[in-house]
């Protein structure tokens, strides 16, 4: 059975109330104003009066628990909004329910950004946020989302938007990634990358740099066929490889084909060709302990085909355009 608080002065207004009321009908009854027996509740309304009476004002040495008292209040929920590099990561209370709405992406995108759930909608429409069906809304658990991205699985560049983890396909494009909630980004552990890298990375900032990512390719060289050389292969060794011209440090950085890089484990002791990770390793052959250094597959367009390629030390080796 729950209890209220009451305030004592209001008590004591109510107690003064109901033993006027009490002392009225006692009165009339001895005057015949009132009959009797319609007035058999008499008894209890004194009885009452008498039991509020000793909430307002005790007797001493009487033990009467005090509903007068404050009772304890639930908690109120709470909801910490933390902001970094202009990403709002809401951390709340179990059962708070919360939306976060990108006014930001929603003009540049409406389409996929959406509207947040009709459960918000009396909050949302005086602001102008569109809401949208529940099966359509964004975030419709109300959490922030997460996905899982490696650099070393996609086999690119630094710089580059990287791979990212699929609970279905496995490491693949943003496009088909899982979305992790807060909840399940701080129980959950990283799934196998090729250098151990994986990481957590909120959903917008993923977008953000796939969109970079993509804007930045669209201004480079098209691929093209080279030649390329190196001082650790034969003088009179070269190996056709595709390039845009992009270089480190001054070195070219070529993309392999499966042949082409077949071509080089003759003269490369320390590289191998794994076909279940479909991926070229480097790794020191007489040293166990030497870390892989991994070169997985990706997928050029050259002249509107696509090409699977291999990345084998873009970035990291010295590899030359040979004449």
């Amino acid at each position: 059975m729950s209890k209220v608080a009451i305030d004592r002065n209001i008590l004591k207004v109510l107690l003064a109330c109901a033993e006027h009321h009490v002392e009225d009908v006692e009165t009339g009854i001895e005057e015949g104003l009132y009959i009797k027996s319609e007035n058999t509740d008499l008894q209890s309304k004194q009885a009452a009066c008498a039991a509020a009476a000793q909430l307002v004002e005790p007797a001493e040495g009487a033990f009467v628990e005090d509903i007068t008292a404050p009772c304890k209040q639930p908690p109120v929920p709470r909801v910490l909004v933390v902001v970094r590099g202009g990403i709002a990561e809401p951390v709340f209370d179990e059962g708070v329910e919360v939306a976060v709405f990108d006014w930001d992406n929603y003009k540049s995108d409406p389409e996929s950004t959406g509207g947040v759930s009709t459960k918000f909608a009396e909050l949302a429409k005086p602001l102008g946020i569109p809401v949208a069906p529940d099966e359509e809304a964004i975030e419709t658990s109300g959490q922030v989302r997460y996905v899982i991205r490696s650099l070393s699985e996609a086999g690119e560049p630094l710089g580059a938007p990287g791979a990212f983890w699929s609970n279905a396909d496995g490491w693949g494009c943003l496009e088909t990634a899982t979305h992790f909630s807060t909840r399940e980004r701080m129980s959950l552990n990283f799934p196998l990358s090729a250098r151990q890298d994986a990481e957590w990375m909120l959903v917008e900032e993923a977008k953000d740099l796939a969109a970079e990512a993509s804007a930045k390719a669209a201004t480079l060289p098209a691929f093209s066929l080279v030649k390329i050389g190196a001082d650790w292969l034969p003088d009179d060794v070269t190996v056709s490889a595709y390039s845009n011209g992009r270089h480190w440090n001054g070195w070219a950085m070529p993309r392999f084909t499966l042949e082409a890089g077949h071509s080089l484990l003759k003269h490369m002791p320390d590289l191998s060709y794994n076909g279940a990770r479909d991926a070229f390793i480097s790794k020191d052959a007489h040293d166990d302990q030497a870390e892989e250094e991994v070169f997985a597959a990706e997928t050029l367009i050259v002249g509107g085909s696509p090409i699977k390629t291999y990345a084998i030390g873009a970035g990291s080796w010295c590899w030359y355009l040979a004449e």
